[in-house]
């Protein structure tokens, strides 16, 4: 008998309990990778000196990451001494931009992204082709020169995590929801929010933030006009999914179809997955990002939830049509 367990929201604390199963996220094929072609003074792909003037995303990668047990659901996450730490986020002036942190530098800008002291930011977390769901604070450079967070999750975390990356979202007021994910935002006007609809129903929209912090439009994709690009729902899935999109622009951000990563090659697009364990199942909508700004690749645990065995699949309620 399954036991059905509650939802959970993409950009809260409120972590699944998922003992010592993690999920695995279907990696997305693979696509010709999409040069951007502009001139040397415009060059978004570039990453710029300097540093965000506000919130940004963050991605930490290369090489492979430890952690230490230090209380129930608690950890240390310590960091390879050359892991890379790039941005993505506003300059004044400038717009959207990419940029690289040093260790002592994003410890030092914590509080300037909008990080409190001792109140952890949710985060995905990778290794492989695993992904989890967890809470960072209080970043710190140890005396060999690696990078120490504190961490939470409700899940078990191994010793060892090969090709890791840390995605680190906006600081940003969570507001939780029943069945709608907290929004990822990705600038200070647009966004990226999932929507479970029913077991294994589901939606993702992206387009302009509105004044809640919510998606309600989606946008319209630029490079295709038939392309669903940002909204591929209702979809009833019963086995993992991939769908690609890109390259694009939705308001002030823009992504490749595609591009070489730190440790992988990416694509940008939406995956969703089921994951069956032995007492329990849970759905996942995982979205893979490839900045046009400094091609920096991001990945994002949007949401995650669990149902029962007498579930119906039900349409998504966010912005779309619901099938015959």
């Amino acid at each position: 008998m399954k036991t059905r367990l509650t939802i959970l929201a993409g950009a809260t604390l409120g972590l699944l309990a998922l003992g010592t199963s993690v999920a695995h996220a279907a990696p997305l094929p693979a696509v010709a990778a999409t040069e951007v072609s502009a001139s040397p003074a415009a060059d978004v792909t570039a990453l710029v000196a300097g540093s965000p003037s506000g919130k940004a995303l963050l991605r930490l990668d290369g090489g492979t990451a430890y952690t230490k047990k230090t209380g129930k659901h608690a950890y240390k996450l310590v960091l390879p001494v050359d892991a890379d730490i790039k941005w993505v986020g506003e300059v004044d002036g400038k717009g959207m931009r990419a940029g690289l942190f040093s260790h002592d530098g994003l410890v030092k800008g914590w509080s300037r992204l909008g990080h409190r002291v001792g109140l952890g930011v949710i985060s995905t977390l990778t290794w492989g082709e695993e992904a989890v769901l967890v809470r960072v604070a209080d970043p710190r450079v140890n005396a060999k020169g690696s990078l120490v967070f504190t961490t939470r999750t409700d899940g078990a975390l191994p010793k060892k995590l090969p090709r890791f990356s840390l995605n680190v979202t906006r600081a940003e007021k969570a507001t939780r929801f029943t069945d709608i994910f907290d929004t990822l935002a990705l600038s200070n006007t647009t966004g990226l929010q999932a929507t479970a609809g029913g077991d294994t129903s589901a939606s993702v929209i992206m387009g302009p933030l509105d004044s809640n912090g919510n998606v309600s439009t989606a946008c319209v994709s630029s490079a295709n006009s038939g392309e669903r690009a940002f909204n591929p729902n209702p979809l009833v899935f019963s086995k993992p999914k991939a769908f690609l999109f890109g390259p694009t622009t939705c308001g002030d951000v823009s992504f490749l179809s595609g591009a070489q990563g730190t440790s992988a090659y990416y694509n940008t697009g939406i995956t969703y997955n089921i994951t069956d364990t032995t007492n329990y199942e849970y759905s996942q909508i995982t979205a893979t990002l490839v900045f046009t700004t400094g091609k920096v690749d991001y990945k994002a645990l949007l949401g995650q939830w669990s149902y029962g065995t007498n579930g119906t699949p039900a349409c998504p309620i966010q912005g779309s049509t619901c099938p015959n």
